[in-house]
């Protein structure tokens, strides 16, 4: 019954809102998601039973936060009519390739890959294409040319320039909310972004969806850009950045937007020792975040955050495992996912605004994630 209300919960988030990011720990090892009985570095025995098929499972780097709930999520709904053999490639792009070559020998019935580079696609789909076998990129889209290259690739993910729209949107929404953010009143609201890894495309789609939604909009306020600074998905680069903002702009920054939480997180430790979100005027700032992880819910909770856009790692991973087993199975591949596929052969899994209104939308959905 569990599984049912969950999977009934992502279905109707599917249907009812429209179409990367990376949280990278190394940045707060503590707030690391407890897994559920996941498989280890490899969950297969040499002696596979022929009845189920076999799905391979590689994760592009175990020790970031998002993709444990993504793993979570493919283990909770993989069921019991399958058999997920899932490791971890460590961030390095060569391992992954030879874990490909290791798993295609074992003679697994289908592949989900996380790519470390999305940019090495193409080696990945030339060792798989031969077999004719499902190839199911999840989390980090290759090129459309790569994707329609393989007639059996797929890929399960977001889109990360529709949700930098939407994380733009929820910046205006916070402005109208709260008038006195614009702090010299001069009609100008000054913001910065904390970018992710650069030629990233999560990163750089996002902040350019920013940067677009942003400079067009000119109702009665206007969005100056001060800075964009990388801090890699790091919550300790970011909280670097976030200090020499302090230092150089100082109140005049009225808006922070970053482009995952885990940055947000090192940004909002910078500003609270700086003595801000305390109360003196002139050290507010309207600050925006990318993924709803659950470490944000408090946060927005308690208004250090106006709010954030969830990325739903359930999701994400709930539509990878569901497209492997039908391909497995025979079936359809867009059976139970709850919408059609796009033109690459891709699912994309909306973006949500998290505010005060809804945080329990975003905890609900992580508790999946969670195993709770």
């Amino acid at each position: 019954m569990k599984k049912l209300l969950a999977a009934l919960l992502i279905l109707v988030l599917v249907l009812s809102m429209t179409a990367c990011s990376t949280y990278s720990p190394n940045d707060n090892p503590s707030s690391a998601a407890p897994e559920q009985s996941a498989p280890a570095e490899d969950s297969s025995t040499d002696d596979q039973t022929a009845e189920k098929p076999v799905i391979g499972v590689l994760v592009f780097d175990y020790s970031n936060n998002y993709c444990t709930y993504i793993r979570n999520a493919i283990n909770y709904y993989a069921g019991e009519d399958v058999e997920i053999i899932m490791q971890d490639s460590q961030n390095d792009q060569a391992k992954q390739a030879e874990q490909v070559d290791t798993l295609l020998q074992r003679g697994v019935d289908a592949l989900c890959v996380n790519l470390v580079e999305p940019e090495s696609a193409s080696t990945i789909i030339e060792k798989v294409k031969p077999t004719g076998k499902p190839l199911i990129f999840f989390n980090k889209c290759p090129s459309d040319e790569d994707m329609l290259s393989y007639d059996n690739a797929y890929y399960s993910g977001c889109s990360p320039y529709d949700g930098g729209v939407m994380q733009a949107e929820m910046c205006i929404d916070a402005v109208k909310a709260n008038p006195a953010a614009d702090k010299n009143g001069d009609g100008v609201i000054n913001y910065v972004i904390i970018k992710g890894e650069p030629g990233h495309p999560d990163a750089e789609l996002c902040t350019q969806a920013n940067l677009d939604t942003l400079g067009a909009y000119s109702d009665g306020i206007t969005f100056k850009n001060l800075d964009i600074q990388t801090a890699n998905w790091r919550s300790d680069q970011a909280k670097d950045v976030m200090d020499a903002w302090i230092g150089r702009f100082g109140s005049e920054i009225e808006m922070v937007i970053t482009n995952n939480d885990g940055m947000m997180l090192g940004g909002v430790e910078a500003l609270k020792a700086a003595g801000w979100f305390g109360d003196d005027p002139q050290k507010q700032v309207l600050f925006i975040g990318h993924d709803a992880i659950p470490e944000a819910i408090p946060l927005i909770e308690d208004g250090t955050l106006y709010g954030c856009i969830l990325q739903d790692a359930v999701n994400e991973g709930r539509a990878t495992i569901v497209m492997a087993k039908n391909l497995c199975f025979g079936r359809p591949v867009e059976e139970d996912l709850g919408v059609e596929l796009g033109a690459i052969k891709d699912f994309r899994s909306p973006f949500i605004k998290i505010t005060k209104e809804n945080t329990q939308t975003a905890v609900d959905i992580y508790n999946v994630a969670l195993g709770n």
